[in-house]
C-alpha cells in the first residue's frame, strides 16, 4: 500500500497524527553465512546487540531464522546492507508510525503488526486507509516458475483523512485535562469539546492512555486502555442530566421556568419516599415552593421527580430517547457503547423518579456532549463525527457531509 496518513490540523496548518513509516527486517540463512563471527561482530555494532548473541543465534547450518531484528530504520538498514554479507539480507515493509505518541492516542486507535486498524479511526476507517492490493492472474510451468502473464490488475492507494481535531484545543484539553485527575486524585477522565453547531469534534481526550507505537507492550491485564472512554464506556450521568428532563417537560408545555408546585401540591421537603424508597437531596435541606430555574439552580432532586412525574414514563422515554440516550450516536470511532436505558414499560414511578436526576441509566460522554448540543444549536440535532475531508489518491478533497439536522426542542425551549 502506498502511505496514508491520519492527520489533525490547527490555525497554522495541518499535523500528521499517523502515517506509514518504512522499516525493515534484518533476516539471515545461517547456512550461507561463511564468516559467521565476523558477521556476528559487524552486525551487533550496528543494531546495538551482543556479538554473542548474534553468534550463537547464527552458528548453524539452518536454511531459515525467524528476523533477528524488526523495525530497523532506513539508515540502520542501509549500513547492514553496505557490509554486503552473504546470507545476510533485509526485507522492507511499512509500519504505521505515531509521531506524536499518547496526544489523541485513544482516538486513532493503532495499526497491528498484520496491518490491521484496531480501535479508534484506525479500526473505523480501516478499509478507507487501507486501500486495495492488486492481482496478477498467471501460468507457472511444473518447477513452479511463473512463464505467462494472463491478466494483472493494479491495485488501489489509500486515502489520507483530515480530522476535525484542533491540535491547539487539542493540545490544551489534554494538559486540563491531567492537571485535573491530579489536583483531585481521580483514576480518570476525559474531556470532549465539540462545534455544536456541525458535530465536529475539536477536541477529545481520555487518561489514562497509551503509546500506540508501542500497543504491543501494554499488559494483557490493562488493554482495556485500547477502548475510548468517551465514547466506549458508560457511567450514570447524576444531575448533569437534568436540565435535559426539564428540557422535556418544557418541549411539551408542562412546565415553564417560572412555573412552581401549586399550594395543593405542596412545597418540595427535603426527601420523598417513592415505592418505599427514600429519596434525599443532596444538601438534605427542603426547598419549598422553588421554581423550575430554582430546582436547576440548587440542583434538587425533589423538584425533578415533581417534573418527570409531570412527564410520566411513556413521553419521558421518548423524549431522552430522541437525544440519543440507549443508541449509538455514529460517530465514526470504532466500539462505540449505546450505553443502557431499560425500556419505559419496566419503569415503576421509582426508576422514572431517579432517571429524574441522572441515576439508573448508563450513558456515554459523547451522548451528554450530543444531547447538550442540542441546547447549543438552538433545539437541533448534530451527528457527532471526526472526519473533517478524505483526500483520495487523485488528490480530490471529499468533504464530511452533514445529516439534515433533526429538530428536538424549539428554539424558544433550547434558549
Amino acid at each position: 500500500n502506498d502511505s496514508t496518513d491520519l492527520i489533525d490540523q490547527s490555525k497554522a496548518g495541518l499535523f500528521p497524527v499517523a502515517s506509514d513509516l518504512e522499516l525493515y527486517e534484518l533476516n539471515v540463512i545461517p547456512k550461507n553465512i561463511k564468516e559467521k563471527e565476523e558477521s556476528a561482530k559487524k552486525i551487533a555494532e550496528i543494531i546495538g546487540e551482543k556479538q554473542e548473541d548474534i553468534f550463537t543465534k547464527i552458528n548453524n547450518s539452518k536454511p531459515y531464522l525467524p528476523p533477528l531484528k524488526k523495525r530497523l530504520s532506513k539508515e540502520t538498514a542501509d549500513k547492514i546492507a553496505s557490509l554486503k554479507l552473504k546470507g545476510v539480507f533485509l526485507t522492507g515493509q511499512y509500519s504505521r508510525f505515531y509521531p506524536e505518541k499518547e496526544f489523541l492516542s485513544q482516538v486513532l486507535g493503532f495499526v497491528d503488526f498484520d496491518g490491521n486498524g484496531k480501535y479508534g479511526i484506525e479500526g473505523f476507517y480501516d478499509g478507507l486507509l487501507k486501500g486495495e492490493g492488486g492481482t496478477v492472474t498467471g501460468v507457472k510451468d511444473n518447477l513452479g516458475r511463473v512463464i505467462k502473464i494472463k491478466q494483472s490488475e493494479p491495485g488501489k492507494s489509500g486515502a489520507d483523512i483530515v480530522l476535525t481535531i484542533d491540535r491547539s484545543i487539542q493540545y490544551m484539553a489534554e494538559k486540563k485535562l491531567k492537571e485535573g485527575i491530579d489536583r483531585y486524585g481521580a483514576e480518570g477522565g476525559s474531556i470532549i469539546i465539540m462545534d455544536p453547531s456541525t458535530g465536529g469534534i475539536l477536541a477529545m481526550s481520555s487518561l489514562p492512555n497509551f503509546d500506540p507505537n508501542k500497543f504491543n507492550e501494554v499488559n494483557k491485564d490493562n488493554q482495556s486502555v485500547f477502548i475510548n472512554p468517551a465514547t466506549g464506556q458508560n457511567w450514570e450521568p447524576g444531575s448533569i442530566f437534568k436540565p435535559l428532563v426539564v428540557a422535556g417537560a418544557i418541549q411539551n408545555n408542562l412546565v415553564q421556568p417560572d412555573s412552581k408546585p401549586s399550594p395543593e401540591e405542596g412545597g418540595f421537603s427535603n426527601s420523598i419516599t417513592v415505592d418505599g424508597y427514600e429519596i434525599h437531596n443532596a444538601m438534605d435541606k427542603p426547598y419549598g415552593f422553588e421554581t423550575v430555574t430554582q430546582i436547576l439552580e440548587n440542583s434538587d432532586n425533589i423538584g425533578m421527580v415533581w417534573i418527570a412525574n409531570k412527564l410520566g414514563n411513556e413521553p419521558l422515554s421518548k423524549f431522552i430517547q430522541s437525544l440519543g440516550f440507549g443508541l449509538k450516536s455514529g460517530i465514526d470511532i470504532a466500539g462505540e457503547s449505546p450505553g443502557q436505558v431499560r425500556p419505559a414499560r419496566t419503569w415503576k414511578d421509582v426508576n422514572r423518579a431517579t432517571i429524574s436526576f441522572g441515576q439508573g441509566i448508563s450513558v456515554t460522554p459523547i451522548q451528554i456532549i450530543q444531547a447538550y448540543g442540542v441546547i447549543a444549536n438552538k433545539g437541533k440535532l448534530v451527528k457527532p463525527h471526526l472526519l473533517d475531508r478524505v483526500v483520495l489518491p487523485s488528490g480530490e478533497d471529499e468533504k464530511f457531509k452533514n445529516q439534515e439536522l433533526v429538530e428536538i426542542v424549539s428554539p424558544e425551549t433550547a434558549k
